[in-house]
């Protein structure tokens, strides 16, 4: 090859080069920026979409939790309310509440409150009117929970006995109710609802249960003598023998 044609090949070469490089200044590197461009801007409305989501879910768990301190805070105090409107009525009439009184003002208060309390507080108004002697036997006339729904409550803790002797829980609701170490001596739970409840450490001495709905109630260790379990509906039950003496 002589030195021309050397020259022509390198100068071939050159203009190659020439028209590649043109390529790639003139349409190559700007359609990389215009996808790069693309890219970032799907990128950051990517990351705006995730952030708005993560802001939102955080205002709603705010929100709610905002919501379920206020749905307690109004609790409380319709529970303290509860207490306080009946103290007085026992201090106006000297801690002996009439059967009007207790049938007119008492219990549709009693009712009305159980309907906006949760179970936790229904527990404790039940022990309120129990520690008020208002739903003593001993003490006639007493409250009535007849319609009283306090399904799932918890009385009683373990290791801890709690007396709640002579207590009328007669015709209320208590499914799935818990009660443990607790004494029910001489108590009427005679047509009341207990489905599902729960009774561990129970001392049902004279308990008066006739025609209570018994239905998958559990007893677990709870001593049972001259108890009345008459008519009651007692399918799924589970009573053990020796803990029972002359029903």
């Amino acid at each position: 090859m002589n030195t021309n044609d050397i020259n022509c090949s390198q100068c071939c070469q050159k203009r190659i080069f020439k028209v590649i490089f043109n390529f790639i200044s003139v349409v190559l590197i700007p359609v990389l920026l215009a996808v790069f461009t693309v890219i970032l801007t799907l990128q950051q409305e990517s990351i705006a979409k995730i952030n708005r989501n993560v802001d939102l879910r955080i205002a709603t768990e705010q929100h709610q939790q905002n919501l379920a301190l206020a749905i307690d805070e109004q609790r409380n105090a319709q529970l303290v309310a509860y207490m306080r409107e009946v103290s007085d009525l026992l201090l106006a009439n000297n801690f002996s509440l009439s059967k009007q009184i207790l049938k007119s003002i008492v219990q549709p208060k009693t009712l009305a409150a159980l309907r906006q309390l949760d179970e936790t507080r229904k527990s404790y108004l039940l022990r309120f009117l129990h520690e008020s002697q208002l739903l003593s036997t001993l003490n006639p006339p007493f409250l009535s929970l007849f319609g009283a729904n306090l399904s799932h409550i918890h009385i009683g803790t373990p290791g801890e006995s709690t007396n709640m002797r002579y207590t009328s829980l007669k015709s209320a609701s208590l499914d799935n109710a818990l009660f443990t170490s607790v004494s029910f001596g001489y108590s009427d739970f005679s047509y009341a609802r207990l489905r599902g409840a729960s009774f561990h450490a129970i001392s049902f001495d004279h308990a008066s249960l006739y025609c209570a709905q018994l239905q998958n109630t559990s007893f677990d260790a709870c001593s049972i003598y001259n108890a009345d379990f008459s008519c009651v509906n007692m399918i799924g039950a589970t009573i053990a023998e020796n803990q029972v003496i002359f029903i």
